[in-house]
């Protein structure tokens, strides 16, 4: 036998830009099988997060923060000197 030959268990699988990002054993279509499942579950949390965001911004006060100095400046045309009118 020629050991230059992977076995099956040696084997490198091509993996697509999606099982590479979520891992080689994500299964897309038992995704949506548990989606729907489940999808007024997700709809629910959906809007309850949703309502929560909005009462919070509703009813939170606003905060200002201003970081300012007066700038008051005399300006002067010389001092001693007269203008002649």
């Amino acid at each position: 036998m020629d050991n230059n030959i992977p076995n099956s268990s040696e084997r490198k699988t091509i993996l697509s830009p999606v099982q590479r990002l979520l891992g080689e054993d994500f299964n897309p279509a038992l995704l949506l099988i548990m989606i729907r499942k489940s999808f007024i579950w997700c709809v629910i949390i959906l809007l309850f997060t949703t309502s929560a965001a909005l009462i919070y911004l509703r009813y939170t006060l606003p905060t200002y923060e201003v970081n300012a100095s007066p700038d008051c400046k005399v300006h002067q045309h010389g001092a001693g000197t007269r203008h002649s009118e």
